[in-house]
Protein backbone atom coordinates (compact mmCIF):
# COMPACT_ATOMS: atom_id res chain seq x y z
CA UNK A 1 0.00 0.00 0.00
CA UNK A 2 0.95 3.96 -0.62
CA UNK A 3 3.17 5.59 2.20
CA UNK A 4 0.48 8.04 3.78
CA UNK A 5 2.58 11.12 2.07
CA UNK A 6 2.32 9.31 -1.39
CA UNK A 7 -1.66 8.68 -0.32
CA UNK A 8 -2.12 12.77 0.27
CA UNK A 9 -0.46 13.30 -2.57
CA UNK A 10 -2.88 11.19 -4.78
CA UNK A 11 -5.88 12.31 -3.33
CA UNK A 12 -4.73 15.85 -3.25
CA UNK A 13 -4.67 15.68 -7.24
CA UNK A 14 -7.97 13.70 -7.76
CA UNK A 15 -10.01 15.85 -5.47
CA UNK A 16 -8.72 19.17 -7.57
CA UNK A 17 -10.50 17.96 -10.75
CA UNK A 18 -13.21 18.76 -12.21
CA UNK A 19 -15.07 16.90 -12.25
CA UNK A 20 -13.22 15.16 -9.04
CA UNK A 21 -11.98 11.49 -8.82
CA UNK A 22 -13.21 9.16 -6.62
CA UNK A 23 -10.25 8.48 -4.17
CA UNK A 24 -10.86 5.61 -1.63
CA UNK A 25 -7.96 4.14 0.79
CA UNK A 26 -8.44 0.97 2.95
CA UNK A 27 -5.53 -1.26 5.18
CA UNK A 28 -6.23 -4.19 6.60
CA UNK A 29 -4.13 -4.76 9.97
CA UNK A 30 -4.76 -7.86 11.48
CA UNK A 31 -8.26 -7.90 13.16
CA UNK A 32 -8.41 -4.31 12.44
CA UNK A 33 -9.17 -2.59 9.41
CA UNK A 34 -10.10 1.07 7.94
CA UNK A 35 -11.57 2.74 5.07
CA UNK A 36 -11.52 6.53 4.19
CA UNK A 37 -13.26 7.84 1.02
CA UNK A 38 -13.34 10.97 -0.78
CA UNK A 39 -15.54 11.53 -3.76
CA UNK A 40 -15.15 15.36 -4.23
CA UNK A 41 -16.43 18.76 -2.67
CA UNK A 42 -19.55 18.26 -4.54
CA UNK A 43 -21.00 14.32 -4.67
CA UNK A 44 -24.43 13.40 -5.62
CA UNK A 45 -26.30 11.03 -4.56
CA UNK A 46 -28.88 9.97 -6.35
CA UNK A 47 -30.93 7.09 -4.54
CA UNK A 48 -30.07 7.66 -0.98
CA UNK A 49 -31.73 4.97 0.82
CA UNK A 50 -31.88 2.39 -2.06
CA UNK A 51 -35.05 1.78 -2.04
CA UNK A 52 -36.47 1.60 -5.90
CA UNK A 53 -39.13 4.63 -6.30
CA UNK A 54 -43.30 4.31 -5.70
CA UNK A 55 -44.92 3.76 -8.80
CA UNK A 56 -49.13 3.76 -9.89
CA UNK A 57 -51.03 2.82 -12.89
CA UNK A 58 -53.13 6.30 -13.18
CA UNK A 59 -56.64 5.43 -13.48
CA UNK A 60 -58.12 9.13 -13.80
CA UNK A 61 -56.81 12.57 -14.19
CA UNK A 62 -59.74 15.40 -13.47
CA UNK A 63 -60.20 18.47 -15.53
CA UNK A 64 -59.15 21.62 -13.35
CA UNK A 65 -57.05 23.51 -10.62
CA UNK A 66 -55.89 20.88 -8.00
CA UNK A 67 -56.73 18.04 -10.37
CA UNK A 68 -57.52 15.00 -8.68
CA UNK A 69 -55.45 11.94 -10.16
CA UNK A 70 -56.82 8.71 -8.87
CA UNK A 71 -54.97 5.47 -9.46
CA UNK A 72 -56.15 1.83 -9.41
CA UNK A 73 -56.09 0.14 -6.45
CA UNK A 74 -53.56 -2.05 -6.43
CA UNK A 75 -51.60 -0.78 -3.49
CA UNK A 76 -51.46 2.24 -1.47
CA UNK A 77 -49.80 5.52 -2.79
CA UNK A 78 -46.33 6.38 -0.81
CA UNK A 79 -46.13 9.98 -2.54
CA UNK A 80 -45.03 13.15 -0.84
CA UNK A 81 -47.40 15.24 -2.49
CA UNK A 82 -50.70 17.59 -1.92
CA UNK A 83 -53.06 15.99 0.13
CA UNK A 84 -51.88 12.24 -0.72
CA UNK A 85 -54.65 9.41 0.29
CA UNK A 86 -54.76 5.38 -0.48
CA UNK A 87 -54.93 5.75 -3.87
CA UNK A 88 -55.03 9.63 -5.14
CA UNK A 89 -53.27 12.65 -4.68
CA UNK A 90 -53.94 16.29 -5.89
CA UNK A 91 -52.17 18.07 -8.57
CA UNK A 92 -50.96 21.55 -7.63
CA UNK A 93 -51.85 22.86 -11.76
CA UNK A 94 -54.57 23.60 -13.84
CA UNK A 95 -54.99 20.30 -16.15
CA UNK A 96 -57.69 22.23 -17.95
CA UNK A 97 -55.23 24.21 -19.95
CA UNK A 98 -54.19 19.77 -21.33
CA UNK A 99 -56.39 17.45 -23.33
CA UNK A 100 -58.72 14.83 -21.78
CA UNK A 101 -56.64 11.81 -19.98
CA UNK A 102 -57.50 8.57 -22.03
CA UNK A 103 -55.53 5.89 -20.54
CA UNK A 104 -51.83 4.35 -20.03
CA UNK A 105 -50.49 6.74 -17.61
CA UNK A 106 -48.01 5.88 -15.31
CA UNK A 107 -46.94 8.03 -11.71
CA UNK A 108 -43.33 7.29 -10.44
CA UNK A 109 -41.56 9.38 -7.19
CA UNK A 110 -39.11 11.74 -7.99
CA UNK A 111 -36.34 10.60 -5.46
CA UNK A 112 -34.88 13.41 -3.53
CA UNK A 113 -31.08 13.63 -4.33
CA UNK A 114 -28.34 14.52 -1.39
CA UNK A 115 -25.08 16.35 -1.88
CA UNK A 116 -22.13 15.77 0.02
CA UNK A 117 -18.84 17.59 0.64
CA UNK A 118 -16.22 15.37 1.10
CA UNK A 119 -12.99 16.67 2.67
CA UNK A 120 -9.11 15.65 1.27
CA UNK A 121 -7.57 13.09 3.08
CA UNK A 122 -4.87 16.04 4.46
CA UNK A 123 -7.80 17.71 5.76
CA UNK A 124 -10.13 14.80 6.87
CA UNK A 125 -7.34 13.68 9.27
CA UNK A 126 -7.56 16.83 11.94
CA UNK A 127 -11.09 17.02 10.87
CA UNK A 128 -12.80 13.67 10.51
CA UNK A 129 -16.46 14.67 11.43
CA UNK A 130 -18.41 11.75 11.79
CA UNK A 131 -17.51 8.35 11.64
CA UNK A 132 -20.06 5.60 10.27
CA UNK A 133 -20.30 2.88 13.22
CA UNK A 134 -19.80 -0.61 12.56
CA UNK A 135 -20.26 -1.97 16.16
CA UNK A 136 -23.00 -0.11 18.38
CA UNK A 137 -21.12 -2.19 21.22
CA UNK A 138 -18.47 0.08 20.53
CA UNK A 139 -19.51 3.15 19.98
CA UNK A 140 -16.66 5.24 21.08
CA UNK A 141 -14.22 2.89 19.36
CA UNK A 142 -13.95 4.81 16.15
CA UNK A 143 -12.24 8.19 16.89
CA UNK A 144 -9.74 5.77 19.23
CA UNK A 145 -8.83 4.09 15.77
CA UNK A 146 -8.58 7.21 14.15
CA UNK A 147 -5.91 7.83 16.35
CA UNK A 148 -3.94 4.44 16.40
CA UNK A 149 -4.14 4.10 12.27
CA UNK A 150 -2.40 7.59 12.13
CA UNK A 151 0.04 6.74 14.84
CA UNK A 152 0.78 3.57 12.70
CA UNK A 153 1.04 5.76 9.58
CA UNK A 154 3.72 8.06 11.87
CA UNK A 155 5.38 5.20 13.45
CA UNK A 156 5.99 3.37 9.72
CA UNK A 157 7.28 7.01 8.20
CA UNK A 158 9.61 6.75 11.41
CA UNK A 159 11.20 3.32 11.30
CA UNK A 160 10.74 2.65 7.63
CA UNK A 161 8.64 -0.74 9.21
CA UNK A 162 5.19 -1.49 11.18
CA UNK A 163 5.29 -2.43 14.44
CA UNK A 164 6.79 -5.91 14.69
CA UNK A 165 4.15 -8.44 16.61
CA UNK A 166 4.17 -8.98 20.37
CA UNK A 167 7.15 -6.29 20.44
CA UNK A 168 6.76 -4.14 23.37
CA UNK A 169 9.37 -1.31 22.31
CA UNK A 170 7.68 -0.88 19.09
CA UNK A 171 4.45 -1.04 20.78
CA UNK A 172 5.46 1.52 23.58
CA UNK A 173 6.70 4.12 20.59
CA UNK A 174 2.78 3.81 18.89
CA UNK A 175 1.55 4.83 22.15
CA UNK A 176 3.80 7.84 22.58
CA UNK A 177 2.71 8.87 18.74
CA UNK A 178 -0.52 8.23 19.26
CA UNK A 179 -0.98 10.33 22.17
CA UNK A 180 0.84 12.99 20.60
CA UNK A 181 -1.38 12.86 17.56
CA UNK A 182 -4.49 12.68 20.17
CA UNK A 183 -3.04 15.81 22.04
CA UNK A 184 -3.67 18.05 18.87
CA UNK A 185 -7.04 16.90 17.99
CA UNK A 186 -9.60 19.63 17.95
CA UNK A 187 -11.88 18.64 20.86
CA UNK A 188 -14.27 17.19 19.04
CA UNK A 189 -12.27 14.54 17.92
CA UNK A 190 -10.00 13.72 20.52
CA UNK A 191 -9.92 10.18 21.63
CA UNK A 192 -9.94 8.44 24.98
CA UNK A 193 -6.67 6.49 24.71
CA UNK A 194 -6.81 3.15 25.49
CA UNK A 195 -3.19 1.39 25.61
CA UNK A 196 -4.65 -2.31 25.79
CA UNK A 197 -6.48 -1.95 22.67
CA UNK A 198 -3.71 0.41 21.08
CA UNK A 199 -1.28 -2.26 22.29
CA UNK A 200 -3.42 -4.77 19.85
CA UNK A 201 -3.41 -3.07 16.81
CA UNK A 202 0.16 -1.92 17.24
CA UNK A 203 0.68 -6.03 17.27
CA UNK A 204 -1.58 -6.93 14.41
CA UNK A 205 0.09 -4.13 12.19
CA UNK A 206 1.87 -6.55 10.15
CA UNK A 207 -0.69 -9.17 9.35
CA UNK A 208 -2.76 -10.12 6.58
CA UNK A 209 -5.95 -12.58 7.61
CA UNK A 210 -7.83 -13.65 4.47
CA UNK A 211 -11.69 -13.01 5.99
CA UNK A 212 -10.58 -9.89 6.99
CA UNK A 213 -9.05 -8.87 3.26
CA UNK A 214 -12.30 -10.63 1.34
CA UNK A 215 -14.47 -8.65 3.26
CA UNK A 216 -13.42 -5.22 3.07
CA UNK A 217 -12.54 -6.06 -0.56
CA UNK A 218 -16.09 -6.40 -1.08
CA UNK A 219 -17.14 -3.15 1.42
CA UNK A 220 -14.88 -1.23 -1.04
CA UNK A 221 -16.09 -2.61 -3.92
CA UNK A 222 -19.48 -1.22 -3.10
CA UNK A 223 -17.94 2.02 -2.27
CA UNK A 224 -16.65 1.93 -5.75
CA UNK A 225 -19.88 1.16 -7.45
CA UNK A 226 -21.43 4.01 -5.29
CA UNK A 227 -18.89 6.34 -7.00
CA UNK A 228 -19.24 5.35 -10.40
CA UNK A 229 -22.89 5.13 -9.84
CA UNK A 230 -24.02 8.09 -7.73
CA UNK A 231 -26.44 5.42 -6.17
CA UNK A 232 -26.68 5.12 -2.58
CA UNK A 233 -24.89 6.53 0.34
CA UNK A 234 -21.68 6.36 0.51
CA UNK A 235 -19.04 6.27 3.54
CA UNK A 236 -18.73 9.21 4.55
CA UNK A 237 -15.70 9.48 5.34
CA UNK A 238 -14.13 7.12 7.85
CA UNK A 239 -15.16 4.02 8.61
CA UNK A 240 -12.83 1.96 10.92
CA UNK A 241 -13.61 -1.78 12.27
CA UNK A 242 -12.15 -4.47 14.80
CA UNK A 243 -12.81 -7.56 15.94
CA UNK A 244 -10.86 -7.96 19.16
CA UNK A 245 -12.71 -10.33 20.04
CA UNK A 246 -11.24 -12.80 17.67
CA UNK A 247 -7.84 -12.48 20.06
CA UNK A 248 -5.93 -14.81 22.60
CA UNK A 249 -7.28 -13.29 26.01
CA UNK A 250 -3.99 -14.33 27.54
CA UNK A 251 -0.32 -12.51 26.58
CA UNK A 252 1.56 -14.94 24.55
CA UNK A 253 5.43 -14.28 24.55
CA UNK A 254 7.19 -13.05 21.52
CA UNK A 255 8.16 -16.51 20.40
CA UNK A 256 4.73 -17.31 19.41
CA UNK A 257 4.71 -15.04 16.60
CA UNK A 258 7.24 -15.61 14.94
CA UNK A 259 6.67 -16.60 11.14
CA UNK A 260 7.16 -20.36 10.02
CA UNK A 261 8.15 -19.72 6.38
CA UNK A 262 4.94 -21.14 5.76
CA UNK A 263 0.86 -20.22 4.92
CA UNK A 264 0.17 -19.73 8.43
CA UNK A 265 2.89 -16.84 8.83
CA UNK A 266 0.40 -13.85 8.81
CA UNK A 267 -1.83 -15.45 11.07
CA UNK A 268 1.00 -16.30 13.42
CA UNK A 269 1.56 -12.41 13.22
CA UNK A 270 -1.91 -11.71 14.64
CA UNK A 271 -3.13 -14.82 17.05
CA UNK A 272 0.23 -17.00 17.34
CA UNK A 273 1.06 -20.68 16.70
CA UNK A 274 -1.21 -22.21 19.88
CA UNK A 275 -4.40 -19.95 18.76
CA UNK A 276 -4.05 -21.18 15.27
CA UNK A 277 -4.29 -24.87 16.35
CA UNK A 278 -7.92 -26.17 16.12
Amino acid sequence: MHSLAESKRIDAFCHAQSPSIAFIRAETRGVFASVFTDFGPKFTVIYVNGEKPHAGIVASIESGPDAMVTCVEDERLQFKVKKCMAHSFLLDIDTSVYGEYLRGGIVTQVKDTKILAFNTLSKAMKQPGEFLVTDFAKFDRPPLLHVGFLALDAFEAETGHAPRPANAEDAKRMLALATAINEKMPSEAKAEINNEILTKLAHNANAEISPMTAMFGGIVGQEVVKAVSGKFHPVHQWMYFDSIESLPSETLPPKEYEPVGSSAKWPRATSSSSALVP
